[in-house]
């Protein structure tokens, strides 16, 4: 009887255990998707992206049409909206109207932030390499997540 009674109590010890781990893997997976930028959804967010040792923002607008029937499934032009020096990702937003027009024609339209607000394109050897590798791994992001 009383091994009866030891074999029950490790049961119940190996089940808890077991469920505990469970529980414990679910919420890893959950707080893995959850830190994982929404690249699919419908409408305007700001977002980041690691690029080597930096993290480099951007606008992202996905249209509303994006989701319906098969306009999802099929690929959707993108649009990089580099601003100007001294300006920023939302700043081009609101000058140039793409957002609106993206909705009315259909694409994906980003725009990205350069570092200290001015993208290095000039000057490859003083930082103008992350410029590109920013544009390169932003682009590879979307397409990835099946954005554009």
């Amino acid at each position: 009887m009383i091994r009866r009674i030891v074999r029950r109590h490790a049961r119940r010890r190996i089940f808890a255990v077991a469920a505990a781990a469970a529980l414990i893997l679910l919420l890893a997976c959950r707080r893995a998707r959850a830190d994982e930028p929404d690249l699919k959804s419908p409408g305007t967010r700001d977002l980041t992206i690691q690029v080597g040792e930096d993290e480099r923002a951007y606008r992202l607008h996905i249209p509303p049409a994006a989701q319906e029937g098969t306009q999802a499934a099929r690929p959707r032009p993108l649009v990089i909206a580099l601003h100007g020096a001294a300006s920023t990702g939302k700043q081009m937003e609101a000058m140039t109207g793409f957002t609106k027009l993206a909705d009315q024609k259909d694409f994906v339209v980003v725009y990205p932030d350069g570092e200290n607000r001015v993208w290095r394109y000039f000057a490859v050897a003083a930082g103008g390499k992350k410029d590109f590798k920013f544009i390169e791994e932003l682009i590879d992001a979307l397409v990835k997540a099946g954005t554009g």
